[in-house]
């Protein structure tokens, strides 16, 4: 029932003399050196033998202050919360007090634990320890109270007041430890002081037509997003759609400006309030073209070839956008279906050129090219390509007429190059064929 510190003496009935080993002040309090216990060797050393009785010393002094104990903490209380580093104090039953502290994370999770109560299970063994010591170390022994502590002093934080209470069961960041998810800011006092209206940018656009789900958007539209944060009327926010490839999305469910997927196919553009200004009805650039004969789906474009597509954007009349196919291997596309020009896909081909109206004015009759440009000694052109042609080498002169009056003449390139001259797949004039043939 006595209280032993490291390094005190004891003796059994045998005359042997036992010193409490270092460190094991709390065992050896409740651990007598009895011959076939773990306390033999582990708490306790032999260290001597002795006859008869010491003299009586002065009353012992314990240890943990000058002239007595320190104060015990709050006392141990099954079920309550501990973390790392919290000190409890318990009560043996000789009346003598103990102060434990919780472990380091991760043993600190068995601090809640009432099987490992600090100083109990002492039967129990794991590792070489005593279960309790897995969760608890012994700090030493305390007597009374702690001394009262002055109101605490919360450290100054930048804002004036205290932001919304915790509240149990929000869904808040998550997190197995509250410091994974948390940073402790400091103490505060009263409430924030509430701040005057959002002061806005100026000048503040109008804002844009809102957005709509569904709808079909190409990069460079912008939308408005209003009624933002609770604002009331029509204040918003302005986004615009992001350049190709990423403009694809701008239309799609699930990519709705200002939400986190958004931002992949929408840019912010600033806040906007009421509408936009109404413009004056559409100037064109001066001057602007006629249009250039109209798009038709699976027709054989080539690169430079210029097409319109008429009544844009729900516009009256022939007024509409004239397109130009891209140089090869971009001209591939332009006459395939699902490319059509003004198309999302459609942009893999060909290049948005202006706006038009009407017509394209008359030119005079066509005048071709002496034949003599691709050849002194020939006159006319020289005959229709055929496919697979074993006789076509680097050189060769063909035409592609594709049975109008007017045909095209290319000459096979190179040596390197004689077997696809000579093979159906490299037409010339096709995208293909232009690694063969050279207009």
């Amino acid at each position: 029932g006595a209280a032993y510190a490291e390094g005190a003496t004891v003796s059994d009935s045998k005359g042997v003399v036992w010193t409490c080993k270092t460190g094991q002040e709390a065992h050896c309090s409740v651990y007598p050196p009895t011959l076939g216990t773990i306390a033999i060797g582990t708490y306790w050393d032999a260290t001597a033998s002795c006859t008869g009785t010491l003299t009586p010393t002065i009353s012992p002094t314990f240890t943990g202050g000058t002239s007595s104990l320190v104060g015990c903490p709050e006392a141990y209380a099954s079920g309550t919360t501990y973390e790392a580093g919290d000190q409890v104090s318990i009560t043996r039953a000789d009346g003598k007090q103990l102060i434990y502290q919780c472990n380091a994370f991760p043993h600190s999770e068995f601090c809640n634990d009432p099987t490992y109560e600090p100083g109990v299970n002492t039967g129990t063994l794991y590792e070489g320890k005593y279960l309790w010591q897995t969760a608890w170390t012994y700090v030493s022994g305390c007597s009374g109270t702690l001394t009262p502590t002055a109101s605490p002093n919360f450290a100054s934080v930048p804002t004036d007041g205290c932001p919304e209470a915790y509240v149990d069961g929000t869904d808040y960041v998550s997190g197995s430890l509250w410091e994974e998810a948390w940073t402790y800011e400091g103490g505060c006092t009263g409430t924030i002081s509430p701040t005057a209206s959002p002061v806005f940018p100026t000048p503040v656009s109008g804002c844009p037509e809102e957005f709509v789900s569904g709808n079909t958007y190409e990069e460079g539209d912008k939308v408005a997003v209003l009624n933002v944060a609770g604002a009331s009327g029509d204040f918003g926010k302005v986004y615009e759609c992001k350049a190709y490839p990423f403009s694809s999305h701008c239309g799609q469910a699930g990519y709705e400006p200002g939400t986190e997927d958004g931002k992949d196919a929408w840019k912010y553009d600033g806040g906007c309030t009421g509408t936009l200004t109404p413009t004056a009805s559409p100037v064109f650039p001066t001057p602007v073209s006629g249009c250039a004969e109209v798009y038709i789906p699976n027709t054989p474009y080539e690169a430079g070839d210029e097409v319109s597509v008429l009544n844009v954007a729900g516009e009256n009349g022939d007024f509409g956008k004239t397109y130009r196919c891209k140089s090869w291997p971009y001209s591939g596309y332009c006459g395939q279906d699902g490319y059509e020009p003004g198309t999302e896909k459609g942009k893999e081909g060909w290049t948005y050129v202006s706006g038009c109206i009407g017509t394209i004015a008359p030119t005079a009759s066509p005048v071709f090219n002496a034949a003599n440009v691709y050849s002194a000694t020939v006159s006319g052109c020289p005959e229709e390509w055929t496919p697979d042609n074993p006789d076509y080498l680097v050189g060769t002169l063909v035409t592609v007429s594709k049975g109008t009056a007017r045909g095209m003449v290319y000459r096979c390139k190179s040596i390197a190059v004689e077997g696809w001259c000579q093979s159906a797949g490299y037409e010339p004039g096709t995208a293909t064929g232009a690694a063969a043939w050279e207009l």
